[in-house]
């Protein structure tokens, strides 16, 4: 089998790599130029990472990348503390003039040993010596602002931090205020949950009032979609029928990460357009049912869920189908509280007819099915 490049289910780090996002790397790139705070938004699966990751590597950027999502499940400060012992080495093994200069500067910061033989650190997490970020911000910026540069802070999924780090958007507002040589990049799916951690609508949110560039990931139209799939099948040897292109982009749905999962399953044999589906929307189902086990009103989110696979619903339709499941009349703004949380999660989409719809097929398909 010939090794994928676009239907690498990888995120990419090389612009020939990378289906277009032209657009999309200028404007992060433009962001950098000018700008200290850039935010990525789109849906779960749109290549955000991707975008993020090519665009700091093919501009020569210098780095810390941390992914929130390894955080996830990793209890509080531990998970944190480990996720940025591993951004940290994995920007001092770049050996740059500005990483060699932060490794310097780190020692003596609280909770954080340097070994400059390997070159590596430790950071810990205990209460006694638990590592020192706002200290730590500081000296990687004396070190970017010493060689003349500006380094980014990247923080992909930002909102998988809201419970262990609720702290973190009081210190991005200090870093984006007092520490010239930092930009930060923050993306997330998850695009209102996002928003609302950061206070960015919140007058009284800690980076209220800050400008930020944000820059917003697109489906691609059917056209592109098609055109990703053969490019992709051709690199791979492998010749779908026109109808099986056509019914994939009509179940995928121009989502460039589930266009890839379906060319990487087909051209291993792994089934047909409506398996690969069904195999897909098990994936999303276990996002469904996480979210639902965390919550006090899953039966609720249930039925609205439920309802909304029948097709465009209107906001009277979703919250009589609560009611149904209740059996008793429900509070407006009740119901509307849970109606915008599953928008904000990236769940459901409020179309400008004024209807709700998932936020695409692969959903919908989940909670049909699955639900």
């Amino acid at each position: 089998m010939v090794v994928p490049v676009l239907f690498d289910l990888m995120p990419k780090r090389r612009r020939k790599d990378l289906y277009d996002f032209e657009d999309e790397m200028r404007a992060l790139m433009d962001a950098y130029a000018g700008g200290r705070l850039v935010v990525i938004t789109a849906l779960r699966r749109m290549g955000k990472t991707s975008l993020l990751l090519t665009s700091l590597n093919e501009g020569k950027l210098p780095y810390v990348f941390l992914d929130a999502r390894r955080v996830v499940g990793t209890p509080g400060v531990r998970g944190l503390a480990e996720e940025l012992e591993r951004g940290v080495n994995e920007f001092v093994a770049s050996r740059s003039p500005v990483s060699v200069r932060f490794l310097e500067l780190l020692r003596g910061v609280r909770g954080v040993d340097v070994d400059l033989a390997r070159p590596s650190v430790s950071v810990h997490w205990g209460r006694k010596d638990r590592v020192d970020v706002a200290t730590a911000l500081e000296r990687l910026d004396e070190a970017a602002r010493g060689a003349g540069t500006r380094i980014v802070v990247a923080l992909d999924e930002a909102q998988e931090l809201r419970a262990a780090a609720p702290w973190l958007p009081r210190l991005l507002a200090y870093a984006y205020d007092h520490l010239e040589g930092i930009v930060l990049a923050i993306s997330g799916s998850q695009v209102g949950v996002l928003r609302d951690f950061l206070g960015i609508d919140d007058p009284h949110g800690a980076l209220y009032g800050r400008f930020l560039h944000e820059v917003r990931l697109r489906r691609l139209s059917r056209e592109e979609a098609l055109d990703f799939l053969r490019r992709g099948f051709s690199e791979v040897e492998v010749t779908p029928s026109e109808g099986v292109l056509q019914e994939a982009v009509e179940h995928f749905d121009g989502i460039i990460g589930w266009l890839a999962y379906f060319g990487w399953s087909y051209s291993r044999g792994m089934g047909d357009v409506g398996s690969i589906l069904d195999m897909a929307a098990r994936q999303e189902a276990e996002e469904l049912r996480g979210f639902l086990s965390r919550s006090l009103a899953a039966r609720r989110y249930r039925a609205i869920l439920r309802a909304a696979t029948r097709g465009p619903a209107s906001w009277s339709s979703l919250k009589g189908a609560v009611e149904a499941e209740d059996g008793v009349e429900m509070d407006p703004h009740n119901f509307n509280e849970l109606l915008q949380r599953l928008v904000k999660m990236g769940f459901l989409e409020r179309e400008g007819n004024g209807l709700y719809v998932f936020a695409d097929r692969v959903l919908a398909t989940a909670a049909a099915k699955y639900l």
